[in-house]
């Protein structure tokens, strides 16, 4: 048994160095092939990169804010939503009580949640719902 160990041992050593001395001899080949194999990977990632660069777009951050309806102006398309001051568009969704609404159907002290977005200080509402006070 342990002179096949020792055989083993020397088989493995002979073959380490028989590739050792190939890698030596040939630095030239190696170096060659390292240099296309990177100008390739290099090609590549510039144009990936390129690629990722123009797909970016910049995403507008959606607010919330909940409380009561006050000068309203549908007139305008103006409200204020407890302190925040906002403008609708044909593209606003307003419902009352969960049910489709229009501006019109809106009445100041209703309680409202308004999600919008801001754009040059301007807060534009994506959609409003409303509770109406039920007398």
């Amino acid at each position: 048994m342990h002179k096949a160990s020792v055989f083993a041992l020397v088989s493995c050593m002979t073959l380490a160095s028989a590739a050792m001395a190939q890698t030596a001899t040939t630095p030239s080949t190696s170096a060659s092939s390292a240099t296309t194999a990177t100008s390739a990977s290099s090609t590549t990632t510039k144009t990936t990169t390129a690629k990722k660069t123009t797909h970016h777009a910049k995403k507008t951050a959606s607010h919330t804010v909940t409380g009561a309806i006050s000068n309203l102006d549908c007139a305008t398309n103006k409200l204020t939503v407890k302190t925040t001051d906002l403008v609708t568009t044909d593209k606003t969704k307003i419902t009352v009580d969960g049910k489709k609404a229009a501006c019109t159907d809106l009445k100041n002290d209703d309680t409202a949640t308004a999600h919008y977005t801001t754009k040059d200080g301007v807060n534009t509402a994506t959609s409003i719902s409303a509770k109406s006070k039920k007398m």
